[in-house]
């Protein structure tokens, strides 16, 4: 192990912290290193952004990655949508699986590198070096190791803890994850080392990969951080002129002489109107106000603004969040796009973990079992997602062309369970129409059977009865505000009320029409019938098309 390093004023009183799970870095130095942390937020302009950016690519990672955890705390956007990219796999947990293709004789080993790491991943510990009490487990460990996304890198040391089952008595070993953040390492030849001597020197030492898990990623910071450089720069120039012009200037005007007291009473006014909007002048003043002639909507501000956070949350999540996507304008395009990428990202993310966390595995067999090459592995798991609008889309294309599709499986696509025991089904409209057993009035079945119709059977000849006096009802109850107008009309008998009657029911009747024509009946009933018809006609059509 390496020697830990120390801060540089060891009797300092005010030094003094508890004592750290670690072998690498003392804990004076958390409390000098959180002293002494500079943030370089307040001097970013474009020159400086790429200086320490062509920098962090030499190696030297200490002021950009300084400059990134900054941005990424006070972006309202960034620090949203990023960490949504890191906790989307965390949450999934892991599962412990055998290689495929073992022999028989390799099988029972297996399943004991399985037990080991199981019992590795279920106990192991995270925390971060400079903020002790953010501790957890495996959930924390993934989270953590997915900052790599944003930073590039992610670095946890590593301290192992062996330890003996109480109950088998078999060794068993998990181990405690330090975070530590980026600006304790540098990167000059081109792989990570340690800066043992924080304060002293700029350069660091080899680490031992037992001892380190480094995890790498896109580093999509740089992008991120040039963005947000554009759009505080437009948020300050937006204040700037708020504060300007967000109050009109105010203007006197008179004819009277400087330092007269007619001009020192328009001095007076112009005072009082800019305090209180109240003034008294005379005749010949005048008080204006100075408005600047650009209207918001021609100010280049907002579009700035709005178009560097569309950018950062693509550049994070593959699509811009629903949340913007919904905006003003928008038609929530991007939202529409966001779930299939973020899913595309999700599983990419599971599997670059999954295999950066091997190094680890085979460190554990290693030192339980002494083989180099271990049997099982860990693996983030995404469950699939399903879309059940296409899913609905594809189960009715087959359906409506005859090919059949069992119901368990349809249930299965859909996540619908069966129905419980006498519990009530719903029935599609087409269930609705009469059977063909149905016993027809032999009038109905005359009168049908000699239009010449030649579907005239016992089904659409119930149907076409059902259907006239439902469509009959339905008019009725439509014109029932008239008819019942009528009605009243003819039951009385005096005329001269008869006569009034109907002229207030003529002044009425476009009312009354309007009101018919906004809440008919007869169409609602027109639509069902219609409706019923075009199902049973396409389940006939269906079945027809399957005999044939």
């Amino acid at each position: 192990m390496n020697e830990a390093i120390t801060a540089p004023v060891k009797n300092d009183p005010t030094a003094q912290a508890p004592a750290l799970d670690s072998s690498h870095i003392a804990p004076q130095v958390v409390v000098w290193v959180k002293r002494s942390r500079f943030n370089p937020i307040r001097q970013l302009n474009p020159d400086y952004l790429a200086r320490i950016i062509d920098t962090f690519y030499q190696g030297f990672l200490r002021e950009f990655s300084l400059m990134m955890e900054a941005i990424k705390r006070r972006d309202d956007v960034i620090c949203v949508a990023l960490p949504k990219r890191e906790k989307a796999i965390a949450r999934h947990g892991f599962n412990i699986l055998v290689n495929e293709g073992l022999d028989e004789s390799e099988k029972d080993r297996a399943e004991q590198h399985r037990e080991a790491l199981e019992y590795f991943y279920q106990n192991c510990t995270a925390t971060h070096i400079l903020e002790q009490d953010q501790r957890g487990g495996f959930r924390l460990l993934v989270k953590q190791m997915m900052e790599a996304v944003g930073f590039r890198y992610a670095v946890h040391e590593i301290v192992w803890k062996p330890m003996i089952d109480p109950i088998s008595g078999q060794p068993r070993l998990t181990a405690h994850f330090n975070y530590v953040p980026l600006w304790f390492f540098e990167c000059t030849t081109g792989k990570l080392r340690f800066i043992k001597n924080y304060f002293g020197t700029i350069m660091g030492e080899d680490m031992a990969p037992d001892e380190w898990l480094v995890t790498v990623g896109e580093g999509i910071m740089e992008p991120l951080a040039i963005a947000y450089m554009f759009k505080i720069m437009s948020l300050k120039d937006w204040v700037s002129y708020s504060e300007r012009f967000g109050t009109p200037g105010v203007i006197g005007k008179t004819a009277a002489p400087k330092d007269s007291p007619a001009w020192q009473q328009m001095e007076e006014a112009v005072a009082q109107f800019g305090q209180d909007f109240a003034a008294v002048l005379s005749q010949d003043g005048m008080i204006e106000l100075i408005e600047a002639k650009a209207g918001s909507a021609t100010l280049p501000f907002h579009p700035l603004v709005e178009r560097m956070d569309r950018a950062i949350a693509t550049i994070c999540r593959g699509a811009d969040l629903s949340t913007i996507s919904s905006g003003k304008g928008s038609e929530g395009r991007g939202a529409s796009m966001q779930q299939d990428e973020s899913i595309i990202l999700e599983q990419d993310d599971a599997e670059h973990m999954s295999e950066t966390l091997t190094a680890v595995s085979r460190t554990v067999i290693r030192q339980l079992f002494g083989d180099e090459l271990p049997l099982a592995y860990v693996q983030i798991t995404v469950p699939e997602r399903k879309n059940n609008t296409d899913i609905i889309n594809k189960l009715t294309f087959l359906v409506n062309n005859a090919v059949a599709v069992g119901q368990e499986f349809a249930r299965s696509e859909l996540g619908v369970p069966p129905p419980g025991e006498n519990e009530e089904v719903l029935k599609p409209i087409a269930q609705t129409l009469p059977e063909k057993d149905t016993v027809v009035p032999e009038s109905e079945r005359t009168s049908l059977a000699n239009s010449g119709d030649p579907s005239a059977d016992g089904r659409s000849i119930l149907f076409m009865a059902h259907a006239r006096e439902k469509y009959g009802q339905a008019i009725y109850e439509t014109l029932s505000p008239i008819l019942s107008r009528l009605g009243n009309l003819y039951q009385m008998t005096d005329p001269g009320k008869l006569a009034m009657a109907k002229a207030k029911l003529k002044a009425d009747l476009p009312a009354l029409y309007r009101r018919v024509m906004a809440n008919s009946a007869a169409s609602k009933a027109l639509e069902e019938i219609i409706g019923t018809a075009l199902a049973s006609g396409s389940a006939e059509a269906a079945k027809a098309h399957k005999t044939t």
